[in-house]
């Protein structure tokens, strides 16, 4: 990836020492290596006067934190991603370039930051019940470990990890670790994608199948399912297609199908040493397309996704997973995106099922879904790998309008249709999105929510869920899945909801 920007610190002794101006001549030596016209930023943890001890030119910005503290350096990590405004004038004068008074203001850009609980005056006790539900689904093997995120107003009150990757394996759970987030990926993606091209002018839920895609749906019925219809689950189509089940032999892969080295032929990544056969993809479009559509009434679905992979790559003439890569990165999303073991050690991604009816190993850093599987890991309706934390500020940037990090990916109006129900009573979903039941019993959340919040689950174990009215951003990950996708103890112990519950009542009247 190309570097953006260059950050170097300066860790000195306390500003009190009269001495701590002094600059090692190694570290003279590698400011003066620094490359010449590029975007280094400094950062002094310690006296400012250190600064004229060597060429400062070299950085398009200084930033004077004082003394080498840890909350000085939490506060100054904030500020320089845009978290945190800066507002600091120099009480001395420096040189001729920074004299006394002199100081860049800065904005926040959006992005959620980092506060204690007590900041909004919420009991950091009312939240640890959070710590009691995510530990007992633990010990009732639930799941065997989970990441939680609760931001509140953009700010995040609450970040946690428990429990371990495996139950057999002592891995615990870091905050920073990637989670298969299943079906979110239907919004963190698909609905990510064709709301941003909606908020250019290029894409119309309006609009039918026939008009973007006519070389993959000819003819056929699905030529006239409305974009709409099909993102709220109402166009008739069936809940999945078991594509693998095509590709087995008497119960183990088909080796005309499947290689164990990649080639030309044979390019798709199912798993390691399984390779699928490029022109196989196509059945499993052809397969789709001539599946008889059922009546038009509200049935969940991840066929329509496979479309919208389609119509993406189309209008924006690029690989569906770099042009949503593109956009991750240009927000700062570190882990999210398709394919992670091309960017992450596998020790930093969690396992999912132990496979033992298709890929026959265990799924670790490979997508849990079968269909998505079979295209690469890429799939409009699964794929997605993040951390809680990066999902958040995904689901923040919707908060905000569609702006994050000083930036406005999608329009405010795009953003408010597509968070919408769009055919209300008798169907809940937005375009993409998920909304509680109108009756406020039942669904995927908590009574508690508003009408007009929006979110999605996962199939792995994992929410994602926004609500403007009261300013809450929740996300709950976790590999329920593991050992086995049988096990629905987290949905039968209702574990997530019981979290969503903790959190508006902790915040409740604040």
């Amino acid at each position: 990836a190309k570097i953006q920007r260059t950050i170097v610190t300066i860790h000195a002794k306390s500003v009190r020492s009269a001495n701590d101006f002094a600059l090692p001549e190694k570290l003279k030596e590698f400011i003066k290596k620094l490359p010449e016209n590029s975007k280094v930023s400094l950062v002094v943890f310690g006296n400012p006067l250190m600064t004229n001890n060597f060429d400062n030119s070299k950085f398009s910005s200084i930033v004077v934190a004082y003394e080498n503290h840890p909350l000085l350096q939490e506060r100054v990590s904030q500020m320089l991603f845009g978290a945190l405004p800066i507002k600091g004038k120099l009480p001395i004068t420096l040189n001729e370039n920074y004299k006394r008074e002199y100081g860049l203001e800065t904005k926040n850009t959006g992005r959620l930051r980092f506060e204690n609980p007590d900041y909004f005056g919420v009991s950091e006790t009312k939240l640890k019940e959070i710590d009691a539900i995510a530990l007992k689904g633990i010990a009732d093997g639930a799941y065997p470990g989970c990441q939680i995120v609760v931001a509140y107003k953009g700010v995040i009150i609450y970040q946690k990890s428990f429990g371990n990757h495996t139950y057999g394996a002592k891995t615990p759970v870091r905050n920073y670790d990637l989670y298969d987030i299943a079906s979110i990926t239907k919004v963190a993606a698909s609905t990510f994608a064709i709301m941003k091209l909606e908020s250019e002018g290029k894409f119309s839920t309006d609009k039918y199948l026939r008009d973007y895609i006519p070389e993959v749906v000819g003819e056929t019925p699905y030529a006239n399912i409305k974009l709409k219809d099909m993102l709220t689950h109402q166009a008739g189509l069936k809940a999945w297609i078991p594509f693998y089940t095509k590709t087995l032999v008497n119960g183990e892969i088909d080796r005309s199908i499947y290689a164990k080295t990649y080639s030309k032929e044979f390019p798709l990544e199912v798993a390691p040493q399984m390779f699928m056969r490029a022109d196989f993809v196509d059945s499993m479009y052809a397969k789709i397309v001539s599946s008889p559509l059922g009546p038009k009434k509200y049935l969940y679905s991840d066929l329509g996704y496979y479309f919208i992979k389609k119509i993406v790559e189309k209008i924006t003439q690029q690989d569906y997973q770099d042009y949503l890569g593109s956009l991750y990165a240009s927000m700062g999303l570190r882990t999210m995106g398709y394919n992670p073991l091309r960017r992450f050690p596998l020790s930093e991604i969690v396992p999912t099922e132990n496979d033992k009816i298709f890929r026959h190993q265990q799924i670790q850093g490979y997508v849990h879904d079968q269909g998505a599987a079979m295209l690469g890991g890429v799939g409009g309706h699964a794929g997605i790998f993040c951390n809680a934390t990066d999902l958040a500020s995904f689901f923040q940037m919707l908060l905000n309008k569609g702006q994050y990090g000083g930036i406005q990916y999608l329009s405010p109006e795009v953003v408010a249709n597509y968070t919408a129900c769009q055919f209300c009573p008798g169907n809940r979903r937005g375009i993409g999105f998920d909304k509680p039941v109108t009756n406020l019993s039942g669904g995927p959340t908590s009574s508690l929510v508003s009408l007009k919040s929006f979110g999605h689950t996962g199939f792995t174990g994992t929410i994602a869920w926004a609500d403007p009215v009261y300013d809450i951003n929740y996300v709950f990950l976790s590999n329920r899945v593991y050992p086995d996708a049988e096990n629905w103890k987290i949905v039968n112990q209702g574990i997530r909801t019981q979290i969503q519950e903790v959190i508006y009542k902790a915040l409740k009247g604040k």
